[in-house]
C-alpha cells in the first residue's frame, strides 16, 4: 500500500502546483486598475482568489509529510501542464479586462478538470480524504466558472463602447442571456441527474470513502 500512498501524493502535489499557479495569477490581477473599474468582474476575481488561497492551504495540509525529493519531482512533472497557463497569464498586465476574464475562465476550467481527475484517482486508490477534498474543491470552483461566464459579455460590450463609437453597450445583457441559454439542460442533453454511484456499488454517494484507506 506504500506505493499507492506515494502515487496519491504525486497526484495531490500536481494539483497543488496548478492551484498555486492560478492563485498567484489571480492575486496579481487584483492589483490591476483596469479590473477595478469593472466592479462585478473585480468581485468575481476577488472571490476566486480567496477560494484558491483556501484550497491551496488545504492541499498543503493533505500533502503534509511529503519529502522534498518528491516535491521536486512533482514540480518537474507539471512544467508542461503549467506552460500554457503561464503563457496566458504572462500577458495579464495592460491587457483588456475581458481577456483577463477569458483567461481566468480557461484556468478555472482546467483546474476543475484537474480536480475531477483527482477525485476519480482518490476513489480508485480508495483514499477517501483525497477524493473528498477534490470533490469539495471542484464544487467551490464550478459556481465561479459560471459567474465568469455571466460577467464576461457585459465587460466585452462596455470595453467596445469605450473604444468605438456606435457600439451598443447594452448588448452585454442580451449576450449574457443568449450565452447562458446555451448551457441549459435542453441544449447540453442533460436532465436531472440521479445519485452518483461509487465503484464499490450502487447507491453510495460520491465522496464516501470506499473500502479501506490507503495507509
Amino acid at each position: 500500500m506504500s506505493d499507492n500512498r506515494d502515487r496519491i501524493r504525486v497526484h495531490v502535489g500536481e494539483m497543488l502546483a496548478v492551484s498555486k499557479h492560478v492563485h498567484e495569477a489571480l492575486e496579481r490581477q487584483l492589483g490591476d486598475d483596469d479590473l477595478a473599474a469593472f466592479s462585478d468582474a473585480h468581485q468575481v476575481v476577488s472571490r476566486a482568489e480567496s477560494v484558491l488561497r483556501r484550497q491551496h492551504a488545504e492541499l498543503e495540509t493533505l500533502i503534509a509529510g511529503l519529502d522534498e525529493r518528491l516535491l521536486d519531482k512533482v514540480k518537474q512533472g507539471v512544467t508542461s501542464l503549467l506552460g500554457e497557463l503561464a503563457g496566458l497569464y504572462d500577458k495579464i498586465r495592460g491587457d483588456q479586462v475581458s481577456r483577463m476574464l477569458r483567461d481566468d475562465y480557461t484556468a478555472l476550467s482546467l483546474t476543475s478538470a484537474a480536480y475531477t481527475m483527482l477525485h476519480a484517482t482518490g476513489l480508485a486508490y480508495r483514499h477517501g480524504a483525497t477524493a473528498d477534498v477534490a470533490l469539495r474543491h471542484l464544487k467551490d470552483l464550478t459556481p465561479l466558472v459560471v459567474e465568469l461566464s455571466e460577467v464576461l459579455p457585459g465587460v466585452v460590450a462596455q470595453e467596445l463602447a469605450r473604444e468605438h463609437d456606435g457600439v451598443d453597450a447594452t448588448a452585454g445583457a442580451v449576450a449574457r442571456r443568449n450565452t447562458q441559454e446555451a448551457w441549459k439542460p435542453r441544449h447540453t442533453g442533460q436532465g436531472d441527474g440521479g445519485e452518483a454511484k461509487s465503484p464499490a456499488g450502487a447507491g453510495v454517494p460520491v465522496g464516501t470513502p470506499v473500502g479501506s484507506q490507503v495507509s
